[in-house]
């Protein structure tokens, strides 16, 4: 027995409840996410049934007086503007789609059609697509099939680009995760974005972070944690906050811009996070050593030449510069990765001085490299290391250059790796190989040198 006979030998006991519990059993096993096809014949059968079951239990006059109140709420709008009490029909679909789980608003849509005529139908669908298009409707995506199923709009020649629809969609159900009561869904969805460790609250907390207005200082002590930027940028990506679109409604520009900065490791923002951290570790490092050199004899056994006094100085002064150094450094080499990564969309002097950089930086180390070998000798303790750390940039950044402006995910393969190897042996492999890397990245763009030139 298929389900068409078996919701008819239900409906000819006239019993409507009956029928509807059964056809919500049915619904279970025929979800519209998992087999539309199933689903849009169990609505149809459903229908059938429905109306069999009134028929039976009160009649056709009584079937007839039943549609009659459903064509004075939904009379004939094919002219002029949608009545009131339509615009009352549409704002309960969309009500209920916002607050219902999927199950109970499929038999709400599907005993609504059983009332509806075909100009009622495009009159209320026209109305729900134009709240769509505003993005004031709010529902997830099985609601949105649902309706999508309700006025063929899933129906090849309804008229839609199914581009469209989809990005309408999209948009729907980017606006049910804001609301407050899909925090959980929301916190799912940014953990599965990439920012881990989401809560409920953590949810909440980041898109309230995306709607209010805040001072830029505020913004940056509230982005500290390194797990707020991800989160937010993950959030970003649920959201649908891309640079070159509309934000959705409610979301701040100013925020948005923010932390779409504060997620991107080559913004001005996110170097901003990054000192900022280093300066409060800087203030928090020196007492941390002053504690040990106090409580302990690791000063003394390491540093035993020097007094206590200079002990404490140097000890306090390398712990407050080497987080600020180092994340110095760190930016630094980031923005010569993106500066060397350029495209030469626009040949100029610029263009001239990004070519040239890697080779006069080699030729420039090993010069130094060299002074220091034959007339400093006292100095190559201090010089060799950091003009080996300088030549292993420049390595790194030759490599990043050719596979970025290549079109290539940036990854060591075998001969990096073994220039890598050999460049922590001695300087000479490092630049050798930046400027065959370099040299490469010459070849394949000669054609634009010589226009540059």
């Amino acid at each position: 027995m298929n389900i068409l006979e078996h919701l008819l030998q239900v409906a000819g006991s006239g019993d409507e409840r009956a029928l509807k519990q059964t056809y919500a059993q049915a619904l279970k096993q025929n979800r519209p996410d998992q087999d539309p096809m199933a689903f849009q014949q169990l609505q149809e059968a459903y229908a059938q049934a429905l109306a069999h079951c009134r028929a039976v239990a009160a009649g056709e006059a009584a079937a007839a007086a039943t549609s009659a109140p459903s064509q004075d709420r939904l009379h004939d709008v094919t002219q002029g503007a949608a009545p009131p009490d339509l615009q009352r029909v549409c704002a309960e679909v969309l009500d209920r789609a916002r607050a219902t789980d999927p199950q109970p608003f499929a038999v709400y849509v599907q005993e609504l059609r059983s009332h509806w005529s075909l100009n009622e139908r495009d009159a209320l669908a026209a109305l729900v697509l134009q709240a769509l298009r505003d993005r004031r409707a709010a529902m997830n995506l099985s609601e949105v099939a649902t309706l999508y199923q309700a006025f063929g709009w899933d129906e090849v020649g309804c008229g839609l680009a199914p581009r469209e629809l989809r990005e309408l969609a999209q948009h729907a159900w980017q606006a049910w995760l804001q609301l407050p009561a899909q925090a959980d869904a929301l916190a799912q969805q940014i953990e599965a974005q990439g920012g881990r460790w989401t809560s409920h609250d953590d949810a909440a907390t980041r898109l309230q972070q995306l709607r209010e207005p805040r001072p830029h200082l505020r913004n940056l002590l509230s982005a500290l944690p390194l797990r707020v930027p991800r989160q937010a940028a993950a959030l970003m990506d649920v959201l649908g906050c891309q640079p070159g679109h509309a934000l959705p409604p409610g979301i701040d520009p100013g925020q948005a811009r923010f932390w779409a900065g504060a997620s991107s490791e080559a913004h001005g923002i996110s170097a901003q996070l990054a000192l900022l951290r280093a300066l409060l570790a800087s203030l928090v490092l020196p007492v941390v050593a002053l504690l040990v050199l106090l409580t302990t004899r690791l000063g003394t056994d390491l540093l035993p030449a020097l007094s206590s006094g200079q002990r404490i100085a140097l000890v306090l002064g390398a712990a407050a510069l080497a987080p600020l150094l180092g994340t110095l450094f760190a930016i630094g080499v980031r923005y010569l990765f993106v500066w060397q990564s350029a495209p030469e969309s626009s040949p100029g002097p610029r263009s001239r001085v990004r070519w040239l950089a890697l080779p006069i930086a080699c030729v420039a180390l090993a010069a130094t490299g060299i002074a220091v070998y034959l007339w400093a000798p006292s100095l190559s303790l201090w010089l060799l290391p950091l003009c080996w750390l300088l030549a292993w940039t420049v390595l790194v950044a030759a490599w990043v250059r050719l596979r970025v402006r290549c079109g290539q995910p940036v990854g060591m393969s075998g001969p990096m790796s073994t220039l890598v190897l050999l460049s922590v042996l001695s300087v000479v492999p490092a630049l050798l190989g930046a400027l065959l890397l370099w040299s490469m990245d010459l070849f394949r763009h000669r054609q634009l040198l010589r226009a540059t030139g």
